[in-house]
């Protein structure tokens, strides 16, 4: 069996200017094609705990298979410099970097996580990230795994 390589598995370019509504329209766009939902990762490359949960997510590719399969990831700069406040005006504030908003396929914001609070001792803590990706993809995920969506779950039921 082939060993899953994650999107994620190179260095993640950070956008450092985003015209709102282009790449929110083609971010909903891939997210209602896929039926998957958004997460607007806010970060930067001079930051280390982002580099840490590249590093992270590349260690644990269970877990980037599993944002990959019910997230569609949009990267965005943020900096004492640059804020991005353009693109990340519709949002609440951001407390700290990296942050994730979590969106509907429509664009529509669900959470917003501080992502250090996926940490415990230091470093990402797989759990914490395995059950906060649990919650909010967009479909039934059973063992870590995607469990069909949610008009498949209900086709199923009918039979």
């Amino acid at each position: 069996m082939e060993q899953y390589k994650p999107h994620s598995a190179r260095r993640k370019i950070f956008f450092a200017t985003l015209h709102k509504s282009c790449r929110c329209l083609a971010t909903c766009a891939e997210a209602h094609i896929t039926g998957k939902r958004i997460i607007v990762d806010v970060g930067g490359d001079w930051c280390s705990y982002c580099c840490q949960m590249d590093e992270f997510f590349q260690q644990y590719s269970d877990l980037a298979q599993l944002r990959d399969d019910n997230f569609v990831t949009v990267a965005v700069f943020y900096s004492s410099e640059n804020k991005n406040e353009n693109f990340l005006s519709r949002y609440p504030k951001v407390e700290g970097i990296p942050h994730f908003f979590v969106l509907e396929k429509d664009g529509s914001l669900l959470h917003s996580q501080h992502v250090l609070d996926l940490r415990s001792s230091g470093a990402y803590d797989p759990g914490k990230m395995k059950d906060f990706l649990i919650k909010w993809a967009p479909r039934a995920v059973v063992n870590g795994t995607t469990n069909g969506s949610s008009s498949d779950r209900d086709a199923q039921k009918r039979d």
